[in-house]
């Protein structure tokens, strides 16, 4: 499984381009919306109209629906998944924030290890690979940006990273 993560990766070329975030989070949800419903789960997000980034159209797809599969994954039915953005400088830093299960600190060490790939069940017993998390750690490092966790078991997770980004006052 780890090769074929890895093999996935090299495939994909680093192609980037300014793009509307609002309106990538809002097509790179789409899929997720009937996950959510089935599991009474809110799906929220706050973007800014101004805000671009300038990222590679497919791997941001494949970092906001990683994120958000796992944050629907994680939280219990009725619960929510909220996707902010804000503008830092020459970055963009978007949170992932749910008000799931959440995890330990031992869990969250391991989360970007590629010794341990090992899943953990969602709460409705739904079963990943654990590779998700490694080629999203990868994808976002090839934008320059990082990742981080923060989480608390039973009080949900955030996970909040950054890529570049830019304001463009001039809304036509």
């Amino acid at each position: 499984m780890v090769e074929w993560a890895k093999q996935q990766q090299e495939k994909t070329r680093f192609n980037p381009k300014k793009i509307h975030l609002l309106k990538k989070v809002n097509n790179s949800l789409e899929l997720l919306r009937v996950n959510a419903v089935q599991k009474e789960i809110t799906l929220e997000y706050e973007i800014p109209y101004d805000i671009y980034v300038h990222a590679d159209a497919t791997m941001l797809r494949s970092i906001l629906q990683n994120l958000a599969a796992n944050a629907i994954q994680f939280t219990p039915q009725g619960g929510s998944v909220h996707i902010t953005a804000q503008m830092l400088e020459t970055t963009v830093e978007i949170c992932v924030k749910d008000s799931g299960i959440g995890m330990t600190s031992e869990v969250k060490e391991r989360l970007f290890s590629k010794v341990s790939s090992s899943s953990i069940l969602g709460t409705n017993k739904e079963q990943g690979s654990g590779l998700g998390l490694l080629l999203v750690r990868d994808f976002i490092a090839q934008h320059g940006g990082s990742i981080n966790v923060e989480s608390e078991t039973g009080k949900g997770t955030c996970f909040t990273f950054t890529i570049p980004g830019e304001l463009n006052e001039h809304q036509y």
